[in-house]
Formats: structure tokens, C-alpha cells, sequence
């Protein structure tokens, strides 16, 4: 199957107590790699990433963006590396969502994460601040542009749920 489709569209919404009696629910996004040198053995993961947005009584989303989930060789290694993007949110009203984007290449993560820019008719746009990880700066070139270019197609997208 495409790997689109092995990456499960669920969020896990898990309730627990918060400050002052307050229930804080809290979506969780998981993406696994297993794998298997032997056709007929047995299945074991290679890592996992995963994502948790808490949210105490507001508006609580997640999600992957299937679309620009995907497998590259980018740097032309022969090793394939694989790229994820999500959102989640915790808010009201018109409040930019949090973006997460990695490419893991073996056992690394390079990513960059932020939030979406908010344009409202006749008003300055706001959000659209973003940090990459500590890594970045010694990523190959290849993954870096990859990575900015996803980043820039997705921090103006509108998300819909």
C-alpha cells in the first residue's frame, strides 16, 4: 500500500483531569515505521513519531496532511527517507494552527514546526512563525529544500477539518 495509506487518519483524544477539576483532552498523532529483512519474518518498528496536542475546553484538532506524506531519495543515497506533515489546534475563533513537518532519513529527524498564517480582509497577516530543529543547520541541502518548500506551501493553506 501507499505509505498515505498505512498512516492512519485517527486522532486518539485522551481525557484526563486538568487544573481545577477541568478536563484536558489531549489528540495524539502517530506515525510508525516497521519493517522486515526477511519476507516471511516477523515485523519490527523502527521508530515513531508522534505528536500530542493537550487542549483543557476549547476547540481541539489534528490531522495529517495525506497529500504531502511521502517517500523521496532525495540526497540520492539509495536510502529512502520520508517526509510527514500535520496540523493540530487548540483554540476559538481565528487562531493560527500549529504545523509539523519532519523527513526522517534512517534514524533521523529533521524537521520544522510553527504555525499557520492567519490573512483576515483589510488587516495585517499574523502567525507564520517557525523554528527548525537543532539539526537543520547540518542537513543535507537537498533535505533543507524540501522541508522550506513544504513549509511554504503549507503556512498560507487554509485547513478545513
Amino acid at each position: 500500500p501507499h505509505l498515505s495509506e498505512a498512516l492512519k487518519q485517527t486522532v486518539i483524544v485522551e481525557n484526563r483531569g486538568g487544573a481545577g477539576g477541568n478536563v484536558l483532552e489531549v489528540a495524539v498523532l502517530t506515525a510508525q515505521l516497521h519493517a522486515r529483512s526477511d519476507p516471511r519474518g516477523a515485523w519490527s518498528k523502527q521508530w515513531q513519531r508522534q505528536i500530542r496536542q493537550p487542549c483543557a475546553g476549547l476547540d481541539l484538532e489534528a490531522g495529517w496532511f495525506l497529500e504531502h506524506v511521502g517517500v523521496t531519495d532525495l540526497d540520492g543515497d539509495g536510502q529512502a527517507e520520508i517526509t510527514l506533515a500535520s496540523h493540530t489546534f487548540c483554540g476559538g475563533g481565528i487562531d493560527p494552527h500549529q504545523l509539523h513537518i519532519s523527513l526522517i532519513d534512517g534514524g533521523t529527524r529533521y524537521g520544522i514546526e510553527g504555525e499557520t498564517r492567519v490573512s483576515l480582509p483589510g488587516e495585517a497577516p499574523f502567525g507564520g512563525e517557525r523554528h527548525g530543529s537543532a539539526n537543520l543547520a547540518t542537513a543535507p541541502a537537498p533535505f533543507v529544500q524540501h522541508l522550506e518548500a513544504l513549509w511554504s506551501a503549507l503556512r498560507d493553506q487554509p485547513i478545513t477539518m
